[in-house]
């Protein structure tokens, strides 16, 4: 209801006159355009039969059409058979021919043949429908562009073989390059070639529906013209192969009847069982494809899971009246968009004309030059090679360029399914290139640089700075694999060689994807190099798989010296406790200068912290009255998250650490921090939680001894206010 609602809404506006002229113009072009490639699917034994093979083309665009226009989340969409398949299709008419047919007569070729088109159109149709019902169908987004240009690129050359053939009757090959300089032949294929290739020049500048609808009849009106001129005859044009011919006493509809499927000879149809696989391969990357223009050009995001649908049921009805599979039309369609013809009307008016076409069009398609339908044949190549080979070699890598060129090659010279081997092949090689490239170190830093939030005392701080250097830090990224590891550890050891060697090696793993076995492998090799330099290596946010992997490939002795933390922060405290370590150890040996800059280093920092602490009691002994004191054993919580928090504790001795909502330690507290500043002035409930680490005694500061102290004593709340701003809090 609400479909026809839509559509009698269209009819009364001004989107109608569009959609008329569009819809015309598209029914017109996609209508002739069956008749081409029914030339390229019934070639060589079955060109007798191109007739016919047209009239189930143009049943099956209707089909598309209608199904599409009606329910596709694109309006505006045209929908019918494809280049692509179609000159599969086309190959493999040539294979069951070679093969031989049960009955051997040229009505059981045929049938066979549309048999064979029936089964691949339900076959792929139930594929697109089962890729919907498993929602895999974005799966198909990830295929290599490369193969994608490629594919296209081989397939516009073939159309353009296949209209060479059409309009001479000659397969073209290294063997039979000379008769087509004959001049029989020049005459045959010279005005289509010309056409095509003048059509095609035109279109580049001014891409027009209408320039291609005039320039159909323009071309069939000048055929007919010479022949008059030069006195030949209807029947002798069609005798010397210049006019479409066929059995046109039976007209286009039915292509068939269902007692003809009685010459079907099945054995043959099985043997092809790989090739209707490769078909519907080829049908579903059709697919992919031209919905990725449609989303690019247009902007609009579709339901790819409902177009899948639509085109794999469209596919089945249509492939049960011997139309080769077939999708949405991206050029057609977003020309129509420009037109303004952005509504279903279009497509049904598009399907109206093509099914005139189907019963009543047979006088006009008898009349049709088969230099004009070699020449669209020419035209469409042509466009496929610019657009894929030659146009986007300007925006690929020239590695990719290369991969494009190869796959182009292979298809041409050996066929789709090794040309598609190839390029997956290719393209993966590349990827694995490109990616071993690829630096999966994010960020390469010292204990310098970064540190824990744990609270460190005054020589512990001044070792930090001074010997810093000695905790490496390498936050990682991405998928490792063996590539790309070989580079870390390659990296790494370059600092196991130093003198002094790292005291620590601290991995990050929280923005890694996963490791391979290799890279795993890799990571083996390194821990086992560190081992022997005294040099500790940790890992943070490292998932269980593997350590699991590690502890497997590592002696028991030296899987006890590797070490494993919940996050980065854990990971810089367990590295900093280790450099600390090793310094108390007395290795590595410091010279004289290196001692006395870091004693100096202490005592600067030193002074700092007595000035520092001296205020902090200054002032606690001034707001002692207007303090709670608290105290908490270790492990106990000062507050939760989501409480109304009492108002904020100034630690006076021992260790708070503080964690937002997903147990993240954000900060640890000590003496002179305070915790909290804000539940003094805002009764808000808390976004963090604070543990005690050790036990600890706080003072704490409520809203209501605020409020009294600032009313009593306002000098006192001024150097308060001033200690908070300069304080740390959670």
């Amino acid at each position: 209801m609400h479909l026809l609602v839509e559509l009698w809404t269209d009819v009364r506006s001004l989107k109608l006159f569009p959609a008329l002229v569009a819809g015309t113009l598209s029914g017109v072009v996609y209508g002739v355009n069956c008749a081409a490639l029914a030339t390229v699917i019934f070639a060589g034994p079955l060109s007798s039969f191109v007739f016919q093979g047209t009239g189930a083309l143009l049943f099956g665009s209707v089909v598309f059409c209608l199904s599409a226009a009606l329910t596709s989340g694109f309006k505006g969409v045209i929908s019918a058979p494809q280049e692509a398949p179609a000159v599969m299709l086309g190959a493999l008419g040539a294979t069951v021919a070679a093969a031989g047919v049960a009955g051997g007569s040229g009505d059981a070729l045929f049938m066979t043949m549309i048999a064979l088109l029936v089964v691949v159109g339900v076959v792929a149709g139930l594929c697109f429908v089962v890729v919907v019902y498993f929602r895999i169908a974005d799966v198909f987004r990830f295929i290599p562009y490369t193969i994608l240009a490629g594919f296209l690129s081989a397939t516009g050359w073939i159309v353009c073989v296949a209209g060479l053939s059409a309009m001479t009757g000659i397969a073209p090959a290294w063997e039979t390059a000379l008769q087509f300089t004959e001049p029989v032949m020049l005459w045959k294929w010279g005005p289509g070639a010309v056409y095509g290739l003048a059509l095609f020049l035109i279109m580049r500048r001014r891409n027009r529906f209408l320039i291609v609808v005039a320039s159909i009849v323009l071309a069939v009106a000048l055929f007919h013209l010479s022949l008059i001129l030069l006195g030949i005859s209807v029947e002798d044009a069609r005798t010397a192969g210049l006019l479409m011919s066929g059995m046109q006493e039976r007209g286009l509809w039915p292509a068939f009847r269902v007692s003809d499927l009685a010459q079907v000879d099945w054995n043959v149809i099985a043997a092809q069982t790989p090739s209707v696989l490769a078909a519907t391969v080829v049908a579903l990357l059709t697919l992919v494809m031209h919905l990725n223009s449609l989303e690019l050009a247009s902007g609009e995001e579709l339901d790819i899971d409902k177009e899948f649908r639509i085109t794999g049921l469209a596919g089945a009805v249509a492939s049960l009246g011997g139309c080769s599979p077939g999708c949405h039309m991206a050029g057609g369609s977003l020309l129509n968009r420009k037109l303004g013809a952005d509504t279903r009307l279009t497509g049904v008016v598009a399907a109206f004309v093509m099914g005139v076409f189907l019963f009543f069009g047979s006088e006009l398609l008898v009349a049709l030059p088969v230099a004009v339908i070699g020449g669209l044949l020419i035209f469409f190549g042509l466009g496929m090679l610019y657009d894929w080979l030659f146009d986007l070699r300007k925006r690929l890598h020239w590695a990719d360029s290369a991969v494009v060129l190869l796959i182009f090659l292979t298809i041409a010279l050996f066929g789709f399914v090794v040309g598609v081997v190839v390029g997956l092949a290719t393209t993966t090689v590349l990827l694995v290139i490109r990616l071993a490239g690829t630096d999966v170190v994010e960020a390469e830093l010292t204990g310098r640089d970064i540190h824990s939030i744990r609270i460190r005392s005054v020589p512990e701080s001044a070792i930090l700075l001074d010997r810093g250097d000695r905790i490496r830090v390498y936050r990682l990224r991405g998928y490792v694999f063996f590539g790309s590891a070989h580079f870390l550890v390659n990296r790494i050891r370059r600092q196991l060689n130093a003198t002094p060697p790292p005291a620590c090696i601290l991995l990050d793993c929280a923005a890694v994807i996963d490791f391979d076995l290799s890279a795993v492998n890799a990571l083996t090799g390194l821990v086992r190099l560190a081992d022997p330099c005294r040099t500790r290596v940790v890992f943070s946010s490292a998932s269980a798989r593997i350590g699991d992997n590690l502890r497997r490939n590592l002696p028991s002795d030296i899987w006890n010296r590797l070490l494993f933390e919940t996050d980065l922060d854990r990971g810089l405290e367990r590295c900093e406790d280790i450099l600390f370590a090793a310094e108390q150890s007395g290795t590595p040996d410091e010279n004289a200068k290196s001692r006395s800059d870091l004693l100096e280093r202490i005592a600067d920092e030193l002074d700092r912290y007595l000035s520092e602490q001296s205020f902090f009691e200054e002032t606690m002994d001034r707001l002692e009255p207007w303090l709670e004191p608290r105290e908490y054993e270790a492990g106990e919580t000062l507050f939760m998250q989501g409480d109304v928090r009492e108002g904020l504790h100034v630690v006076v001795r021992g260790r708070v650490s503080v964690y937002d909502a997903k147990g993240v330690r954000l900060f640890q507290a000590g003496a002179g921090h305070v915790i909290a500043r804000h539940a003094t002035f805002s009764s808000k409930p808390s976004q963090t939680s604070a543990v005690a680490e050790v036990t600890c005694r706080t003072m704490m500061l409520t809203p209501i001894a605020r409020l009294v102290m600032e009313k009593n004593d306002p000098e006192l709340s001024l150097q308060l206010y001033g200690y908070l701003l300069g304080a740390q809090d959670g």
